[in-house]
């Protein structure tokens, strides 16, 4: 069912890729975009390609059950705190957030925190909806979400069937910078999540292993990030903001594997990254 779960946070930053990225001056502007929204113009050739990058990016859920298999603890003074939402009003903001709250979302989830997986799932569906993704969570769905509260399986798997429905309610769109700034967020946030859940301990073998997997995948974010930056001044911005991590984790992209020692200097540059994005 973890496995669901993790294919769903995949579903969710695909689903949302559709979204055409703007840039706004606050909330309402956001909206009046999304009123008509721009598409992205790819050829079949160009869409393939895009399609193979995105299925090599790991979902963030992967790595936070490595983290629970790893008994390490859940610490919820990790992840981006609700209150900041209200401050991202632009539609570059909103976009990256989403991805982060989504990865936020799957670590709350898998550490079974009941009550934060409803209110980092209600700010997931708010921002969604500033971006053009709205009434995909109806009142029967967030009864079912109340009833099983505390019953993780159930949970992902209700969950699971919400992003598959705004998956379908999307797919027919021709709409794709957004979600690479959205699965840009997730990712940092992942990976944020993991390196500071690790600081001070000596993580196991097989949890390094999956840290470096998930830097890995990094190339394909720029890469992603790389095909709408020249067209679309958000993803300019997104690619802007993650070169200097870019710098730093490229060495460790072309080796085979990183040990313990190098952690610490990733996780000071990913915290850069990331605070620059959440504010």
């Amino acid at each position: 069912m973890k496995k669901l779960f993790a294919s769903l946070c995949l579903i969710l930053f695909i689903s949302l890729l559709i979204q055409s990225c703007g840039s706004g001056d606050n909330a309402k502007k956001i909206e009046d975009e999304t009123s008509t929204p721009s598409v992205d113009q790819l050829s079949p050739e160009a869409a393939v390609n895009l399609g193979l990058i995105m299925v090599n990016i790991p979902s963030p859920t992967v790595i936070m059950s490595s983290l629970m298999q790893s008994n390490i603890k859940f610490d919820k003074a990790l992840v981006n705190p609700i209150e900041k939402a209200s401050s991202y009003a632009t539609n570059y903001q909103t976009a990256i957030n989403l991805g982060v709250y989504g990865a936020d979302l799957g670590y709350v989830s898998v550490f079974n925190q009941s009550q934060d997986v409803i209110t980092y799932f209600n700010q997931v569906n708010s921002m969604a909806e500033k971006i053009g993704v709205a009434g995909v969570f109806d009142k029967d769905f967030f009864n079912d979400i109340n009833s099983n509260l505390g019953n993780p399986d159930t949970l992902d798997a209700l969950i699971s069937m919400a992003f598959q429905k705004m998956h379908d309610n999307l797919k027919t769109n021709d709409r794709l910078s957004t979600t690479a700034i959205t699965i840009a967020g997730g990712w940092v946030e992942g990976l944020h999540l993991a390196l500071s859940s690790t600081n001070g301990i000596q993580p196991k073998k097989e949890l390094i292993n999956k840290i470096w997997n998930h830097i890995y995948a990094f190339k394909y974010i720029i890469q992603l990030l790389e095909s709408f930056k020249d067209s679309n001044k958000d993803c300019a911005s997104a690619y802007n903001d993650f070169q200097e991590l870019y710098k730093t984790l490229h060495p460790f992209i072309e080796k085979p594997e990183i040990g313990k020692e190098e952690l610490p200097n990733i996780s000071e540059q990913v915290e850069k990254t990331r605070n620059k994005i959440v504010g």
